[in-house]
């Protein structure tokens, strides 16, 4: 009968679209392990409940704690309930059909399926199998539950297929967006620079800061421009709460690399260019309007400034300061008209009185250069001293070059003197690296003779010597070059004394040659034996780490498994013992 009335509510399973867009939109189904494609039948359902409980998370009952903690598994209000009623049934069949008619009622009900409250009810309803059950009973319940969970993996199924292809394109443009901010560097290097920065004198010093800063601010509109659609298509896409809430998470993600970018960079040009017009309309305005040369290129710079301002993007307090700034820059330049040649006249005067002032420090400058004793740091601290003050000077560009070629006549000779005691410190550096050399190349000389004589030389004095020369090379510091082909006449002194020791062992006795070869052999088996142990004990680890075997097989196992490591330890005693006795015969 029970398996009747399952049958008679499959139908209302199959939802129509109506009612699945529905849940499309309103369910988010928890995540749960995968159900095996076959089922096993009724007569190894207690075998598959034992078996399966050890790598499956248990949902305990709301009262019950895992190790004196909370409950191992946030369950519902409603499945807490059904665990507390299933808990005072006295038999495994009521506690069984309980189960059952929980999960039955959280996929037939009407509205939503309750994916959550079934997987875990499922969860609790297999831990009851292991109880004491009638095989009439054991059979029809386990029936029942495979039908169940089949139809619970069919109605996911159609869920998923509903909501793959909207998803599918929007997850192909985030991954798109994921790819370009992955290639941030690149793009930036990509795009293309402002050029009307280059076009601005003012702005001459900061053209590569505003081209990299304007750059990198059109990239982030671009991308910013893409996050808010998609959030719009997202929004107003039919699919599941969970699907939106990954995809407005990667869009998160992505919006935490951009926006938060975007605005300190907003904030970042705002300010600079701020900055720079501030600087531009105190001082080189003023200094602009005063230079003997027409108007018409202040005015033209101007523009140029009020131009740039539009393209870059500025915030509106910083746009609306520069605008008026650069307006009032207009009622200067009428007001500077008139006086631009006296105060040219006045300049020229006051400069070449200013060059006098500096011409007298640069007296003595040179003055102290001719003291016996000059150093030129303290020297050339003095002459930046006179540029300092230079800078403080109204100076006209003449005088200031006339003055600096004047300083550097004065530090010449200190400087060539340098130039030679430098260059002398080179060549004696340059010997030391030859003596070096030299020392290196001797050493190698020697080591060729020694491969030479080494067959008439005792192997313990070649040993000797060959370490020797090894000491006394690294302690030379030779060059790349000479290292490398010293370690190659030390290999081949290496396979000259490996050689000698193999001479030495043919001219063993009769007897020990026999000894030795007899020790090989057995080592050899020995080395079989250990693998083969080996290999077993990785197939026994293997097979009982599967989790497949009953308690009696595993403990044969672990017993099997004990064994053979006392073999492999008793084994690993022999190698070494018969290791020691070859060196001994070979030694």
């Amino acid at each position: 009968m029970g398996i009747r009335r399952l049958r008679t509510r499959v139908p209302s399973l199959n939802l129509s679209n109506r009612v699945i867009l529905s849940m499309h939109k309103d369910q988010d189904l928890p995540e749960q392990e995968p159900i095996s494609p076959a089922e096993p039948s009724p007569s190894e359902a207690p075998i598959v409940a034992e078996a399966s409980l050890a790598p499956t998370k248990k949902i305990e009952s709301p009262g019950r704690k895992k190790g004196g903690g909370g409950p191992s598994r946030e369950t519902s209000q409603a499945t807490q309930e059904a665990l507390l009623e299933i808990e005072k049934m006295t038999t495994p069949e009521e506690k069984i059909n309980r189960s059952l008619e929980f999960m039955r009622s959280s996929l037939a009900q009407a509205g939503n399926p309750r994916f959550k409250d079934f997987w875990d009810m499922r969860h609790q309803a297999l831990n009851l199998f292991k109880e004491n059950l009638a095989a009439a009973s054991r059979a029809h319940l386990w029936s029942a539950y495979v039908e169940l969970s089949s139809e619970a993996r069919r109605l996911k199924e159609i869920l998923d297929e509903q909501s793959a292809f909207a998803s599918e394109q929007i997850e192909l443009a985030i991954s798109a967006l994921e790819k370009d901010l992955a290639e941030y560097n690149e793009l930036i290097s990509q795009m293309k620079p402002v050029a009307i920065v280059a076009s601005s004198s003012a702005m001459k010093g900061k053209r590569e800061l505003y081209e990299q800063l304007q750059g990198e601010l059109n990239l982030l509109n671009t991308l910013a421009a893409r996050i808010n659609a998609l959030r719009k298509e997202i929004i107003k896409t039919d699919m599941r709460m969970k699907t939106k809430a990954k995809f407005f998470d990667k869009l998160s993600i992505a919006g935490d690399r951009i926006f938060p970018r975007r605005k300190e960079l907003v904030k970042q040009i705002s300010q600079q260019f701020l900055q720079d017009i501030r600087h531009f309309v105190d001082e080189d305005f003023s200094r602009e309007i005063s230079k003997p040369q027409p108007l018409y290129i202040i005015r033209e710079e101007i523009k140029v400034l009020q131009g740039i301002a539009k393209i870059l993007t500025l915030n509106t307090q910083s746009f609306k300061e520069t605008r008026e700034m650069l307006s009032s820059c207009w009622d200067k330049i009428r007001e500077c008209e008139k006086k631009k040649k006296e105060e040219y006249a006045q300049k020229r005067q006051a400069s070449q009185q200013n060059a006098d002032i500096v011409i007298e420090k640069i007296k003595l400058l040179s003055a102290n250069a001719e003291k016996e004793g000059a150093m030129l740091p303290q020297l050339q601290v003095e002459a930046r001293e006179i540029q300092d003050f230079m800078r403080t000077l109204d100076l006209d560009r003449e005088a200031v070059h006339s003055l600096k070629t004047q300083i550097k006549q004065v530090l010449q000779p200190l400087i060539d003197r340098e130039k030679s005691v430098e260059d002398a410190r080179v060549e004696k550096q340059r010997q030391e690296e030859q003596e070096k050399r030299e020392k290196g190349l001797a050493l190698m000389r020697k080591a060729e003779d020694l491969l030479v004589r080494a067959e008439s030389i005792p192997l313990a004095q070649i040993i000797e010597t060959k370490a020797s020369l090894e000491r006394e090379f690294s302690e030379a510091a030779p060059g790349k070059a000479e290292k490398l082909r010293f370690e190659k006449l030390m290999k081949r002194l290496l396979d000259a004394i490996v050689d000698k020791k193999e001479k030495d062992l043919l001219n063993l006795p009769a007897q020990d040659r026999e000894a030795l070869t007899q020790l090989k052999e057995i080592l050899q088996e020995r080395h079989k034996a250990r693998d083969e142990i080996k290999k077993n004990l990785e197939v026994h680890r293997k097979a009982l780490g599967g989790s497949g075997f009953d308690f009696e097989k595993a403990m044969l196992y672990r017993e099997i498994m004990d064994n053979d490591k006392e073999r492999l330890g008793k084994i690993n005693e022999s190698i070494i013992e018969i290791e020691a006795k070859i060196a001994e015969i070979e030694g």
